[in-house]
């Protein structure tokens, strides 16, 4: 994570098939990872108008 850090990356996405979770990372607001169940909407953070449910 330190290295997205240092290259400026804004939102990092780890999909976990097994658990059907999505953990999100938005390194702007430097708080604990936000955790997805996959039939949940997750809005990006660098496109506010795009929603995307990972079961779709």
């Amino acid at each position: 994570m330190k290295n997205c850090r240092m290259r400026a990356v804004r939102e990092y996405w780890i999909v976990d098939p097994h658990k059907e979770t999505t953990l999100v990372y938005r390194f702007e607001e430097d708080a604990a990872p936000a955790a997805y169940p996959f039939d949940t909407g997750i809005v990006f953070g660098i496109f506010p108008e795009l929603d995307v449910t990972v079961a779709e």
